[in-house]
């Protein structure tokens, strides 16, 4: 198997273990366990900072731990956060485990990136990301269709269970995968303007994204009656679509290059 393809699916498990929870975890923390619309609020914010922390010292810790490692070590976390959760099942410590999760799930994002970019040069690069986020969106697609359907039969413990379970099991893949470990361990802030700009844009999308997720899965719910197993299906409709855009912008650049 290409080691690309070995990848793709290493992220497809991944973020189907995500997405079958990260949709709901807004209005679990609202419907279940009682937290206020402006705590959830406040939830999302420190989830948007750890993102951002967790996104700049994750280069550090990939350089030094090395990619496969750090996947793996994100891999084992990430399981036991969301297991721990399910056992404590108490608002407060539920929220700071997913916030625990947040930080090494976005260790796993720096790791398997710089991973495809050690293993791929220029005339493969972009091949090989546009096939590593189809398996990614693949994931997503399914994801929160199955979230739904356990959340709305069996309760969201339930789907602290699931998503723990499902979150260790590509760690046998991620042991086939070569080690690459950087040279840097000094952070480097000298981007460019556009980066820069990049950054921000990218910063604000997902806070944004974050933010009407769960409020559209509220208004749904509380306003339409929607149930979160049909609102689910909504979701996965948006996730076939994109994952059908990516594949088909990806064909274009590969003729473009």
């Amino acid at each position: 198997m290409e080691e690309i393809n070995r990848i793709a699916i290493i992220g497809g498990v991944r973020s189907f273990s995500g997405s079958v929870i990260w949709p709901f975890i807004g209005f679990a923390l609202y419907k279940v366990y009682g937290f206020s619309l402006d705590t959830v609020s406040i939830f999302y914010l420190i989830q948007a900072l750890i993102n951002v922390v967790a996104s700049v010292s994750g280069g550090i810790v990939v350089d030094y731990l090395g990619r496969r490692n750090a996947m793996m070590l994100s891999m084992i976390v990430s399981s036991f956060a969301l297991f721990t959760a399910y056992l404590v099942n108490l608002p407060i410590p539920i929220a700071g485990l997913i916030l625990l999760q947040t930080f090494f799930n976005n260790i796993y994002n720096v790791s398997s990136t710089a991973i495809v970019g050690d293993i791929y040069k220029r005339a493969d690069l972009v091949k090989a990301f546009s096939r590593q986020r189809v398996g990614i969106n693949a994931g997503w697609a399914l994801g929160p269709l199955i979230g739904g359907y356990i959340f709305t039969f069996y309760g969201f413990r339930t789907l602290l269970l699931v998503s723990s379970l499902i979150a260790i099991i590509p760690i046998f893949l991620v042991r086939l995968l070569p080690e690459f470990k950087g040279g840097g361990n000094i952070l480097n802030f000298n981007v460019n303007k556009q980066f820069i700009l990049f950054l921000i844009s990218t910063f604000l999308t997902f806070v944004l994204v974050g933010q009407l997720g769960f409020g559209l899965l509220t208004y749904y719910n509380a306003q339409l009656h929607f149930t979160e197993f049909q609102v689910s299906i909504l979701s996965v409709v948006f996730h076939q679509i994109i994952s059908l855009e990516r594949y088909c912008v990806s064909s274009f650049k590969r003729e473009l290059i």
